[in-house]
């Protein structure tokens, strides 16, 4: 639990937020974030963690690993890496991950949005249903056969492929040294900025109301 104080980095009201990691014997890894403020305030939460399928010495996933994105759009961004308010389809774009492909395929670089962010950076809109969970993606890291799939509660997911990680030699797991594009996250949220696009879903809380998400990431192995 985190207890998070009135006018903490500008935010206001004295929020309680919750987030509760649960991993079953299916290998599904559940994560709930619930969260109560006494004033209106932003809340839009998220996980970020990594993932590189194969194994964190494997070397670069857009090379080794699948990917689907449950997503017909994305959210383009600006040279300061904020989103333009735009909802662009993917299709005849580097973003396009309607179809399974290796990370890297595709990736235009000297596509505008790619340079912004040195490679993938950027919030997939996803294709929604009536239903409570949707499938945001699903990943496969090709020499293990380890896959995952990711469900969520929420509108979007944010996909990073590590463009900027740089761990100096040794410092990783077993001394592993991890560089750009060594494993990637999908992070589950709402859109980002949204206070400042009207076009977009709410992130704002209201007073006194319940903040609730909950994510699945589902492991696997592709026989």
């Amino acid at each position: 639990m985190l207890d998070n104080p009135d006018g903490d980095e500008g935010y206001p009201g004295n929020m309680k937020v919750f987030v509760r990691y649960t991993f079953d014997d299916e290998n599904v890894l559940t994560i709930k974030w619930s969260a109560v403020s006494d004033k209106d305030t932003i809340c839009n939460l998220t996980n970020h963690s990594y993932f590189n399928l194969n194994g964190h010495k494997s070397g670069k996933v857009t090379e080794n690993h699948k990917l689907k994105i449950n997503a017909n759009s994305f959210i383009p961004i600006n040279s300061n890496l904020n989103p333009t308010g735009e909802i662009t389809p993917v299709k005849n774009t580097s973003f396009d991950f309607t179809k399974p492909k290796l990370i890297g395929n595709g990736i235009d670089r000297k596509d505008e949005q790619v340079c912004f962010a040195n490679g993938i950076d950027h919030m997939f809109v996803l294709n929604h249903s009536d239903k409570k969970f949707v499938l945001a993606a699903e990943a496969e890291g090709i020499d293990s056969g380890i896959t995952l799939k990711c469900y969520t509660s929420q509108k979007g997911v944010h996909v990073y492929k590590a463009n900027y990680v740089d761990v100096l030699p040794n410092m990783g797991k077993d001394s592993a040294t991890y560089g750009e594009n060594s494993a990637f996250c999908l992070e589950t949220q709402g859109f980002p900025d949204a206070v400042n696009h009207k076009t977009f879903p709410t992130t704002i809380l209201k007073a006194n109301e319940n903040y609730a998400q909950t994510t699945k990431y589902i492991f696997g192995i592709n026989k």
